[in-house]
């Protein structure tokens, strides 16, 4: 475990964030901070559910082909008596408890949801970080006040609405971004986005 911690170390941290621009008003400094530190919320929530998405994705296919197989196979030997009762009998059974297995897990539905919130914090995200580097340098205060709490409120109703993410999802998240999964090349070219410290 400690080398794995130690080669992690090593590696560079590309974890993007989006700074306040120079030109920005002095009283939209403070909007401008709220905007990047909701658009790295925002960032990091959505990959915890990308990441989410893929685990329960794998456990559908994993648990559904063979459901489907064994069912299919243990019929058609029962039809075609091509093999003894017992063993037609064991595949049918073995096949219903994957299919029960993944009724209990609802794996579909949990990669639907992680999907679709996935999807609502990278707009979000995206918004967010817009706001920053477009808008806020063609409104006043109070315009900015205002798209801030509009968006705030939408990461708040998608936040509570996101089911928790696993250890793992959120260990897989943190490694992709650390990495480089979400920065661009016209960040890595303006420098735009800055290297944070690990």
């Amino acid at each position: 475990m400690r080398l794995w911690r130690e080669s992690q170390t090593e590696r560079p941290d590309l974890t993007p964030f989006y700074d306040v621009p120079d030109g920005l008003d002095v009283h939209l400094r403070g909007v401008g901070a709220e905007f990047s530190r909701l658009e790295e919320s925002a960032r990091f929530s959505g990959q915890c559910q990308f990441e989410q998405f893929k685990f329960w994705r794998s456990w559908n296919w994993i648990l559904g082909i063979p459901a489907f197989a064994l069912g299919a196979w243990s019929g058609a030997a029962v039809i075609g008596n091509t093999l003894p009762d017992v063993y037609a009998g064991s595949m049918g059974l073995v096949g219903a408890t994957l299919a029960g297995v993944m009724t209990l897990l609802s794996a579909e539905r949990r990669a639907d949801r992680a999907a679709i919130d996935a999807n609502a914090f990278q707009d979000i995200q995206q918004e967010a970080r817009q706001a920053l580097l477009v808008d806020l340098l063609a409104v006043d205060v109070t315009r900015g006040r205002g798209m801030l709490a509009d968006l705030t409120r939408r990461y708040e109703e998608t936040r509570r609405s996101a089911e928790p993410v696993f250890r793992l999802s959120y260990r897989r998240a943190r490694r992709n971004i650390r990495e480089g999964g979400q920065s661009f090349g016209v960040d890595r070219k303006s420098g735009a986005p800055r290297d944070t410290e690990a």
